[in-house]
């Protein structure tokens, strides 16, 4: 048994299929449901064991219609926003997703939103 399959035994409760649960990995949403998505940005590690997953989901969604933006960090593993305090490109990562999260809340319509990035 592999790593992910333990994994998943653990903590997945008896009974989920997931390989068939959108709900566990958005890849396997239908077209329907992703068209529906707002603008998704995501960061991946180049050595992520789910790189591949991210790719496809990032082809997915751009197949319907939803602004997505990917950017892969060569070098980085799994979960290497953990590193940020010691690995200067996982700081890097932190710092772009920073600025995309500003960026999606300047562009919000909500005016409570401003409050939390006074210009």
């Amino acid at each position: 048994m592999n790593l992910v399959s333990q994994c998943r035994n653990v903590y997945l409760p008896p009974g989920c299929v997931a390989e068939s649960d959108p709900c566990l990995s958005p890849v396997l949403a239908s077209d329907e449901l992703l068209a529906q998505f707002p603008p998704t940005a995501m960061v991946s590690g180049g050595f992520d064991p789910f790189l591949d997953d991210s790719i496809d989901f990032a082809h997915r969604l751009d197949q319907c219609g939803v602004r997505c933006r990917l950017k892969v960090f060569p070098n980085l593993p799994h979960a290497f926003f953990h590193f940020a305090a010691i690995v200067p490109p996982a700081n890097e990562a932190v710092k772009l997703v920073g600025r995309w999260l500003k960026e999606a809340c300047d562009q919000s319509d909500d005016p409570s939103i401003d409050s939390l990035y006074p210009t």
